[in-house]
């Protein structure tokens, strides 16, 4: 490394004086070719014609992007001819999509004219990337042709002309007519495709279309890319929709997915409405305000029967006392009322906001009044909110509960007692050293070494010790770990240190439980990051711990102990993460009907287009690049997840492509639970073997890595000076830059900052 850092360095000094020596050229380091051109674009030197060809046609990937970038504004016509050329048959989707942008920064119509007279002589392939190409170029000719093709018999010719006009944010006429088209590819693209154009007529067709369709892929895309256009247009627009439609709940679905506060004033017309879904939406839609409701509106919208609307209501109330910066207020009537379903959710909020003025409220809950009864669960989760929130002042009541005879009880009660932080928890836990049950017993364990800042003794009497010694003035401290500074993003081409991630982890509690079919525990020893392997019957006889994270593999057979294990380690706040099959024999036998398997129809050994769902959310971030058409492998006979509770679940990753082939969008979803979370994502966080399969040579692997599974081109470079990828088994190779893995890394890296905040 060091001596190519002093070859770089030669060549930038030698450009520097001597503009005319072009060795760098023909550098056999690829890096040396790309250094010197971006000399070249910054000093604007002008380069004959046959080199700068010869650039546009270099061999490595990254040299040819960088000579596209360089000469976008070479106007000489054997230059636009190349980039043309590369448009319909550059190696990578990048290399096309950046050369039909190039051609679109000087000549725009000759550059649509070039591509449309390729067009018209093109195969269905051809086509497709001719249209794309039009979609960045742009041109009155380009939108004439691709709204023709909107009408295409094919129905991949209709969708990715859609495609292109949503692109060039024209074509509106073609788009709305297309919207009636009875082919659901072609209806749902072209809705996709005109909500991201500014236009009134484009929106009143959208909103017509809503009105009768509950399709959650579209209604998504209609919400978050009008949102992005012209949010107050758009919220005009749906506000004068509600006030004349008899069937608001699309509008009012499509203003939440766009969270459009412009819609909330109209939205609260529909709080009591007949329909409990369309009562819900209009709950959640009206708490983007900061207004609050009614008192008797509220106790309305508390006592439908659907559990799903209950938790969408106290969901909404909690996220206008946010915004109204009365948050204790508004969790008051939440926590006393007398579904355990909404009083779970004003405990989840005083948890998360450090609500303090509700501790007794907590406490009460905790020792089994009001709602929690009968539920161990609400009792669980407000036991340990109350340790967070309380400190000091809830060590008594949290101290009477370690006496419980139900585990349950004693596991909360003693996670509430490390919450609080203070010194007088100690000698509780110490006496829990070792409990009759395996979870009170591995809670008051793990969270002595964890107030002792990574103390490990190795039985009651040697912690006894300890705390005679440390006196009864002992602060208790976490263990320290700090996270590494932050990588600089260098775009596309990013690679992170191989050492970051396992410091970003650093500090985390990773148990997998090992499935048939899926493998997370390559990819978390790819990734360098510590975690426990079990199976689930080694699972059920250590215990669980609120602060770690679990992770359940494909077929994901756990038995009814283990499952109720997992169930209250996510209650009083741990992290669940799970794939595939696990859906129904993990997810479901813990938190029942939120996200479910779809059985009308299971996949095939199959590859799906995905995109991000929620794109601000923050299980995403620096998941996705421009210019990479993401895919993820279905495992035959994978189950689709079909969401039961869109109030609750938010949809991370979906797939026009899985909902026309198989029924449901869904890709990846995530739900709170209690206090915890919960993540489930129906293709497999190990392997994308199918993609790889379908390539035959080295080449279209790499091209493969690189513009569906977002592997940046300077990882492939590396690859290939080691062989090559040879297929997606070798996760050591890609796991730092595939986006499924990137998810998880977020998600664990996020557990980690929750329980250290």
């Amino acid at each position: 490394m060091r001596h190519r850092a002093l070859i770089m360095i030669t060549v930038l000094l030698a450009s520097a004086t001597a503009q005319e020596d072009l060795s760098w050229a023909t550098h056999p380091d690829p890096a040396i070719r790309e250094l010197g051109l971006r000399d070249v674009k910054r000093r604007g030197t002008e380069l004959d014609t046959k080199l700068v060809i010869k650039l546009l046609r270099d061999k490595d990937w990254g040299v040819q992007l960088e000579a596209i970038r360089t000469f976008e504004t070479n106007e000489n016509d054997d230059v636009r001819r190349e980039l043309v050329d590369l448009t319909m048959r550059g190696p990578l989707l990048r290399t096309r999509r950046t050369a039909a942008q190039a051609l679109g920064t000087t000549d725009r119509a000759g550059a649509a004219k070039a591509v449309l007279v390729r067009l018209n002589r093109a195969g269905k392939v051809a086509g497709v990337r001719a249209m794309e190409a039009l979609g960045l170029i742009g041109s009155p000719a380009a939108e004439a042709q691709l709204s023709i093709l909107a009408r295409s018999s094919d129905q991949d010719l209709c969708r990715a002309a859609s495609r292109a006009l949503g692109n060039i944010r024209v074509g509106v006429k073609a788009l709305a007519r297309s919207l009636k088209d009875p082919r659901k590819g072609v209806a749902f693209e072209a809705a996709s495709a005109l909500a991201r154009i500014d236009s009134d007529e484009g929106r009143a067709a959208l909103l017509h279309w809503a009105v009768r369709n509950d399709e959650p892929w579209v209604l998504r895309r209609i919400g978050q890319h009008a949102a992005e256009v012209n949010a107050e247009a758009m919220a005009k627009a749906i506000t004068g929709a509600l006030e004349k439609s008899k069937r608001p709940y699309g509008l009012l679905r499509v203003a939440w997915e766009g969270r459009l506060p412009g819609v909330a004033a109209a939205a609260r017309a529909h709080l009591l409405s007949r329909d409990a879904m369309m009562r819900g939406y209009a709950f959640m839609v009206a708490s983007l305000l900061p207004d609050g409701f009614e008192p008797k509106v509220l106790t309305r919208g508390l006592s439908t029967r659907d559990t799903r609307v209950r938790q969408a209501v106290a969901r909404a109330q909690v996220m206008s006392g946010r915004r109204g910066n009365r948050l204790s207020e508004a969790l008051t009537p939440l926590l006393v009322h007398k579904s355990s379903d909404v009083a779970m959710v004003a405990v989840r909020a005083a948890f998360e906001h450090d609500v303090v003025d509700v501790l007794p409220a907590l406490l009460d809950l905790a020792r089994g009044g009001g709602a929690a009864k009968k539920e161990w669960e609400l009792r669980c989760a407000a036991a340990v909110a109350a340790g967070r929130v309380g400190g000091l002042a809830a060590v008594p009541a949290l101290s009477k509960l370690t006496r419980s005879s139900d585990w349950h009880i004693r596991g909360a009660a003693l996670e509430g007692l490390a919450r609080t932080m203070r010194g007088e928890a100690i000698p509780l836990l110490i006496k829990a050293h070792d409990d009759r049950h395996v979870v009170p017993r591995r809670v008051a364990r793990r969270n002595l070494t964890w107030m002792s800042a990574g103390l490990k003794h190795k039985d009651k009497a040697a912690w006894s010790r300890w705390w005679k010694g440390v006196g009864e003035g002992f602060v208790p401290k976490m263990p320290k770990v700090d996270d590494p500074r932050e990588v600089i993003d260098d775009g596309y081409d990013r690679r992170l240190p191989g050492d970051y991630v396992r410091q970003l982890l650093l500090g985390t509690d990773v148990a997998v439980v090992l499935g048939r079919w899926d493998k997370v525990q390559f990819v978390l020893s790819d990734l360098a990051v510590d975690f426990s392997l079990l199976r689930g019957q080694q699972l059920k006889e250590r215990g669980v711990w609120p602060k770690e994270t679990v992770c359940v593999n494909c077929e994901g057979s756990l038995d009814k102990t283990t499952n109720e294990m997992l169930r209250w380690m996510v209650v009083c706040g741990g992290w669940l993460a799970t794939s595939d099959w696990a859906l129904t024999n993990a997810v479901r036998k813990t938190f029942p009907d939120v996200v479910v398997g779809y059985v009308k129809q299971s996949t095939g050994n199959d590859i799906v287009k995905i995109e991000t769902a929620s794109p601000n959310h923050p299980f995403l971030l620096d998941t996705t690049r421009p210019h990479v058409d993401y895919t993820w492998w279905l495992e035959i006979q994978a189950f689709p997840i079909f969401v039961n509770d869109p109030m609750r679940t938010t949809v991370l990753v979906d797939s026009l492509e899985m909902r026309l082939r198989y029924g449901q969008d869904t890709m990846m979803g995530t739900f709170p639970a209690g206090l915890g979370q919960v993540l489930h994502t129906t293709s497999h966080f190990y392997l994308q073997q199918e993609g790889f399969a379908q390539a035959g040579s080295r080449a279209e692997r790499e091209a493969f890595a690189i513009d569906h599974l977002g592997i940046s081109i300077a990882t492939v470079r590396s690859l290939r000076a080691q062989g090559g990828i040879s297929d997606a088994r070798n996760t050591t190779a890609i796991a730092r830059d595939y986006s499924m893995f990137r998810m998880l890394i977020n998600f664990l890296h996020a557990k980690k900052r929750m329980d250290r905040r």
